[in-house]
């Protein structure tokens, strides 16, 4: 693994006043052998300028129309060449020292799949860190049933896309979901939870995540949206004892299923009633199954 080419992905869509925090931070790493992928998301602010304004042949810019974050993280995807694609959002930024720890680790444990950081550091708007962390379970053993069972139950991925450094090769048949307007990464750890090998990045490097009102996971119908249709699909896909806690029959199931969509509708009711429409589908399903 030693001085292998690591692809940064960092879509941009009118981040003027982060993104400059952000590209500094990733032509500052001592890790060398990167290329920067910035992608233009269609902004209509200065980005583009700011991005433009910074020299160094890493860096390669591409534009597009505005479709979304995910559509941008796959056009990136698809021009990235290393073995490892890492994600770094425009309105977050790193420690110097971030990909040459996250690398050391990869090359002590080089069979896995998908190397996420332990923690990220929360700075506020203003790129002041403070003494926040959002913590991540280990989840290298059983991972897959264990994120799936996290999920369903409490509505939580546990696994950041954001600072990971996945290998390319696990995007070969399958991209982020970009019809979401947000979780696709959520989406697309759940769907593949069985098929990819998970590792934590254990290391005092640092993923700094800022908290501002523009970001896209405050927008809640979309994420109403995306978890109804996600636990939906863990209905349809995944044995029940990946997701309950105790043995029932297909009915059951079914009928556990419908509780916990009609449970989270009656806390969301206002923001959205994509719950109570999977529920349907579910009942329908019931129905025609007694």
């Amino acid at each position: 693994m030693a001085d292998q080419l690591i692809s940064i992905i960092c879509p941009y869509y009118n981040r003027q006043d982060f993104l400059g925090d952000c590209i500094k931070s990733l032509i500052a790493q001592t890790y060398k052998n990167v290329e920067i992928l910035l992608i233009d998301d269609g902004s209509t602010d200065k980005s583009s300028e700011i991005a433009n304004s910074f020299d160094d042949q890493r860096i390669k810019h591409i534009k597009t129309n505005h479709s979304g974050c995910w559509s941008a993280k796959n056009t990136g995807i698809q021009h990235a060449n290393g073995e490892f694609i890492c994600f770094v959002d425009s309105d977050d930024f790193i420690s110097p020292d971030y990909i040459e720890a996250a690398i050391k680790i990869i090359d002590a444990n080089p069979d896995e799949d998908y190397y996420y950081p332990h923690f990220l550091t929360i700075a506020d708007e203003t790129g002041q860190i403070t003494n926040s962390i959002w913590k991540y379970v280990d989840q290298s053993s059983n991972s897959g049933k264990n994120l799936i069972y996290l999920f369903y139950n409490n509505l939580v991925g546990g696994i950041p896309h954001a600072g990971a450094f996945i290998r390319r090769k696990t995007f070969a048949n399958k991209l982020y979901d970009d019809n979401l307007v947000n979780l696709a990464d959520t989406v697309f750890i759940i769907k593949n939870a069985l098929s990819i090998r998970f590792y934590p990045i254990k290391s005092q490097a640092k993923y700094y995540n800022r908290q501002h009102q523009n970001q896209t996971n405050k927008n809640q119908e979309a994420r109403c949206k995306a978890f109804a249709e996600l636990i939906f699909y863990i209905w349809e896909n995944y044995p029940a004892e990946y997701y309950l806690s105790e043995e029932y029959d297909k009915i059951k199931v079914a009928e556990a299923v419908v509780q916990r969509l009609m449970d989270l509708h009656q806390k969301n009711a206002q923001a959205c009633d994509h719950y109570m429409q999977y529920a349907k589908k579910v009942l329908t399903w019931i129905r025609e199954n007694e």
